[in-house]
């Protein structure tokens, strides 16, 4: 019997009627543009939120991915729900959208999971958890015929992120992606938001995980005002700038903004005194 992962926020982050979704991600889409790269895009850093207000800087990184020959797609990210120590990976079944299924590529799943490393398959944090659901109806927009392995992280050892860097990195042929979900600052004002993410996005495009650490840590001890969280991927963004470090990726921002830059009838709902920030990153070598 086939597990289905139905739908957990189709109504809510994104529009549950596939003729609406459709028009909105088009939309979304076609005020984007490819940029000239010189390699191979290896990850992709893009943000989670309600569509309404990060669908447009997330379409900008999938735009770099659209008709591309990718047929397998690591999803990396942070869990919001869940609290656990190994990597949660889904390695059977297909995920539903309302754009239609996609299918489990249970093969490299299977490559990546190590019981001895904490590396587990394991579907129950994934079935109420919003930040890969969200990059799938993406996918289904820019790719055809990819299959997905969606890992899940919470709080992992440096041990862990060791190990599983390592066994994505070997993974990472020709053909397969790794997309990292994450979200970057959480609720300063519109300026302040501006100054954090810059900071995060520049230690992030230097590749170097250390540094990354070092500035959230920085950043985060500061106690700026409204200030709750400067990268709600952080854990996920570690793993995937040890990746990169292994590979020897170069790192480019694609887009940036924040929920103070939404037009005006949906900034009317959510001001620019609590914002959210969100960037599209590549990692290419």
């Amino acid at each position: 019997m086939t597990i289905v992962r139905k739908p957990a926020v189709a109504g809510s982050f994104y529009p549950s009627d596939k003729n609406q979704l459709n028009h909105q991600l088009e939309r979304f889409l076609q005020q984007t543009k490819t940029i000239s790269l010189s390699g191979q895009l290896k990850i992709l850093v893009v943000p989670h939120a309600g569509i309404v207000y990060s669908g447009q800087t997330a379409a900008w990184g999938f735009k770099q991915i659209e008709n591309k020959d990718y047929q397998k797609i690591i999803l990396l990210g942070a869990s919001h729900i869940a609290w656990f120590d190994q990597a949660a990976v889904f390695n059977h079944g297909v995920w539903m959208t309302p754009l239609g299924e996609v299918a489990i590529d249970e093969q490299l799943a299977s490559q990546i999971v190590d019981d001895k490393e904490k590396i587990a398959a394991d579907l129950r944090p994934h079935q109420m958890e919003h930040d890969l659901e969200v990059e799938v109806i993406f996918l289904q927009k820019v790719l055809v015929g990819f299959k997905i392995v969606p890992i899940l992280v919470s709080s992992p050892s440096d041990r862990l992120i060791n190990h599983l860097a390592k066994k994505i990195g070997e993974n990472l042929d020709e053909k397969t992606l790794l997309i990292i979900s994450s979200d970057l600052s959480h609720y300063p004002g519109y300026r302040l938001a501006n100054q954090v993410d810059n900071k995060t996005i520049t230690s992030i495009l230097t590749g170097k995980k250390q540094l990354f650490e070092n500035t959230v840590k920085s950043l985060e001890e500061k106690n700026y005002p409204g200030l709750e969280t400067v990268a709600c991927g952080y854990q996920a963004i570690r793993i995937g700038l040890q990746v990169g470090e292994k590979l020897g990726l170069k790192w480019k921002k694609i887009f940036y903004e924040n929920s103070g830059d939404l037009p005006a009838e949906a900034l009317a709902k959510v001001g620019k005194s609590r914002v959210v920030g969100y960037a599209s990153i590549i990692g290419y070598i």
